[in-house]
């Protein structure tokens, strides 16, 4: 995890803080200050007009989960 990629590149960098595909622990970031934090999840847990729909990024790309098994998992 390189702190420089996570706080400071934008949607179009996967090792952003925007993906989450790179998690920051508190040790990574010793010396930033949060007023406000909060948990959320990324694409790969999205609801829809249909009920939630699972997701997995794969290279460069999300793609659908069929796999009942592994929609569980989520």
């Amino acid at each position: 995890m390189n702190p420089v990629n996570w706080f400071l590149d934008g949607k179009e960098d996967i090792r952003s803080s925007y993906y989450l595909e790179d998690v920051a622990t508190e040790f990574h970031v010793q010396g930033l200050e949060l007023d406000w934090a909060c948990v959320v999840w990324d694409g790969d847990l999205r609801y829809s007009l249909d009920g939630w729909k699972t997701f997995s990024f794969k290279g460069s790309n999300w793609q659908n989960i069929h796999n009942l098994e592994r929609k569980n998992t989520l």
